[in-house]
């Protein structure tokens, strides 16, 4: 369960997370119902449920992206808003920025394998 691997945030942390309200809020009224939010540079993806309710359908397991999962959820509660995380969300695997190539890789041609042309 994603919930049980979530850091604890300090006093701080939670009081700067509280005081995300407006953005929260504005997420809800801002997207119709089924949108996805994705903020890759968190590594987490929401979806909106309802006009009250977010769901994080997945988060990409590093310590950055759950600590930043478990301020978002601070910031929802502390709106008022109800954020669905277990049993909905996908843990991600971490791949680090060395492991990604810029040049696309060239697909594998097999006898088994047709590739079909178009003009």
């Amino acid at each position: 369960m994603i919930s049980e691997i979530l850091p604890e945030l300090s006093e701080e942390e939670v009081v700067n997370a509280e005081g995300q309200k407006k953005w929260a809020i504005g997420m809800l009224e801002f997207y119709p119902i089924g949108a996805i939010h994705d903020m890759p540079e968190w590594g987490i993806t929401l979806q909106i449920v309802s006009s009250g309710i977010v769901r994080c359908i997945s988060v990409v397991d590093h310590e950055w992206c759950l600590f930043r999962l478990k301020q978002i959820i601070t910031t929802f509660k502390a709106a008022d808003l109800e954020f669905e995380l277990d049993p909905f969300t996908i843990l991600r695997p971490y791949v680090s920025q060395e492991d990604v190539s810029d040049s696309p890789r060239p697909l594998p041609i097999s006898p088994g394998n047709h590739i079909m042309e178009v003009a």
